[in-house]
């Protein structure tokens, strides 16, 4: 049986769709299972077929259509109550299973060119009016997509190919750049692309294309960087930006572990700035642990809804009004719990008010955060080793050599920390902080971080792997995001003094901290199994002026209660989960859900 990854295309269906949420028409409606003829062949030369179903409500009059791209490892099976929902709504809904899936022949190349040239073929054909099954159901300048994750990457590719037909894309839990996504500050996610590629790939059905086979195994052995971010930025919105000429409805997760909200937000501010129509929602659902729970999705439905109904139908403001309101709505979400409580916050633009906190060391294993900076002379550095290479780095001609060539003393490894821990003062009702958007960390380091001549510069000088964490007055601490940053060997000049100033971002988070609760921030040199560590021993001494910076709540409106939410249920419930593998489970256990 041909091993899938359904549960997106699962999830989708009930974090866009849920039953209830709105009255059904009463619309005959007609499925259709059918052929797409692709234009390109696969990586063989033989044709593709995609594989593809429609579903036509039975109007007198032609409606807009709707592309539906599946997730992941999905098919064009998958979320047939969604598709229904939409097409009793008005709409005429094509799906189709990407190539290398299903019954689709051909490679998955990860939104290669080849899949981009399938979801033309998909719109073409759709509007093509010597086509027998649509049959003139369909307004042929009036056509929108819905796809999250997999399908999400199949949104911004439509986005950006201008195509006259299509009017708006939405791109749920999904990335504009791979390589930054899945390779943040260039340390390998492990998790997600190991369960991603042995979940979808069938090698009796040669379903990958080489190149996908070489990202993976470059990505997870840490061989050639340069050539996964090549390959991944060419199937991403990178240089496209000024291609976008249609309105996007941007969906993530504010605790999506695969696809961080970074790139959501970069991504609304890049349309808005070139005068594109763009809404961004961020909350509770998409990749665990952000699995969304029902009223919230409730909602969210009934926005993509009006959505498609302004972009498509012309719906003007007064029947739009859940999407009137701002161009940026925020739904509460901590990383380790996506329950909604009702409430929402509004912007109409995304601002960076700051709140810094300095790193002050107090012990060898850590010290405090303080929003004033430590005196340089009366804080000492606080070394990290890289604890998966060990005491390696002393016996590493390359390491070893170097520091004493710098004059530097050998460290004792075995009492170095491979963690360093952080905590503020108790926030008092004053005081609290109210976290909105992406943290920035500006870390002042000592590394060796320049190899000899002749030594390929493939490793990391240091890499440091920071958790942020919200702990109550009982001392119970709560993940709150996370981040990476792996410093390139080759990044600095060898200099007699190499201290530096490295910079980098971890992943946004939208989090206020109650009176009587700590911040608490870990400094890590790995983070096993979810972020890949380097193999290269180290030692990093993190200097006095570190500091991190959070942008605050200040440009988001006080939270507007919008539903009444009941309190959680115990677990989630298993339909969500209905066959899944082992590996996909072992995953789930990996991240804590």
């Amino acid at each position: 049986m041909r091993k899938t990854w359904e549960l997106w295309s699962k999830l989708a269906c009930v974090f866009l769709f849920s039953a209830g949420c709105f009255a059904l028409a009463d619309v005959t409606l007609q499925t259709t299972v059918t052929g797409i003829p692709a234009t390109s062949p696969d990586d063989n030369g033989n044709p593709v077929v995609l594989d593809a179903e429609i579903i036509i409500p039975d109007l007198e009059n032609p409606v807009p259509g709707v592309i539906w791209n599946h997730g992941f490892g999905g098919h064009k099976g998958n979320d047939r109550g969604a598709r229904e929902l939409l097409a009793r709504n008005g709409y005429v809904v094509l799906s189709y299973t990407s190539r290398g899936f299903g019954d689709t022949p051909g490679q998955v190349d990860l939104m290669g060119v080849k899949e981009r040239q399938d979801l033309i073929d998909a719109v073409d054909w759709l509007i093509d009016p010597a086509n027998a099954i649509v049959n003139g159901a369909v307004i042929p300048d009036s056509i929108g997509q819905v796809g999250a994750s997999y399908g999400g990457l199949h949104a911004w590719a439509l986005a950006r190919a201008n195509h006259p037909a299509v009017k708006t894309v939405v791109p749920i839990a999904t990335a504009t750049n791979l390589y930054d996504a899945m390779v943040p500050y260039n340390v390998a996610m492990m998790v997600w692309p190991v369960g991603f590629y042995a979940t979808g790939f069938v090698p009796e059905e040669d379903n990958y294309s080489d190149a996908f086979h070489q990202i993976v195994l470059e990505m997870l052995s840490g061989v050639n960087y340069a050539n996964v971010q090549s390959e991944l930025t060419a199937r991403s919105m990178t240089g496209h930006w000024g291609d976008v000429h249609v309105p996007v409805f941007i969906i993530q997760g504010i605790n999506d572990s695969l696809f961080p909200a970074n790139t959501a937000m970069r991504a609304f501010n890049e349309l808005k700035s070139r005068n594109i129509e763009t809404r961004l929602y961020l909350g509770g659902i998409g990749h665990p642990p952000a699995v969304g729970d029902g009223p919230e999705i409730d909602r969210l439905y009934d926005e993509v809804l009006q959505w498609l109904n302004r972009q498509l139908k012309g719906a003007p403001e007064s029947e739009t009004p859940l999407i009137s309101n701002s161009d940026i709505e925020v739904a509460n979400a901590d990383y380790v719990n996506s329950h909604w409580n009702g409430t929402v916050r509004y912007a109409d633009a995304i601002s960076a008010p700051g709140r810094t906190f300095y790193f002050k060391a107090t012990s060898p294993s850590g010290g405090t955060l303080s929003t004033t900076a430590p005196l340089p002379l009366l804080t000492l550095p606080l070394p990290m080793i890289n604890t998966y290479a060990g005491s390696g780095y002393l016996d590493e001609p390359v390491t070893s050599d170097l520091l004493q060539g710098l004059g530097l003393p050998l460290p004792n490894t075995n009492q170095i920390p491979g963690v360093l821990t952080f905590e503020s003062a108790a926030f008092t009702s004053a005081n609290v902080l109210d976290v909105a958007g992406i943290p920035s960390f500006s870390l002042k380091v000592i590394s060796v971080h320049q190899l000899p001549v002749g030594v390929p510069g493939l490793l990391a000088a240091f890499q440091v792997d920071p958790k942020i964490w919200d702990v109550d007055p009982q001392g119970n601490a709560t993940l709150i995001s996370r981040g990476a940053y792996s410093e390139p060997v080759n990044s600095a000049p060898l200099v007699a003094s190499p201290l530096h100033t490295t910079n980098f971002e971890s992943f946004a988070t939208f989090h206020k901290f109650d009176a009587g609760h700590k911040l608490r921030i870990t400094l890590s040199t790995e983070d096993l199994p979810y972020l890949k560590p380097t193999t290269n021993p180290f030692v990093v001494t993190i200097h006095p002026g570190s500091k991190v910076t959070f942008p605050t709540g200040s440009w988001l409106s006080a939270p507007v209660q919008v539903a009444t939410v009941p309190d959680p249920e115990p677990e989630v419930p298993p339909t969500i989960f209905e066959g899944l593998t082992n590996l996909q489970e072992l995953i789930f256990d990996f991240l804590g859900i």
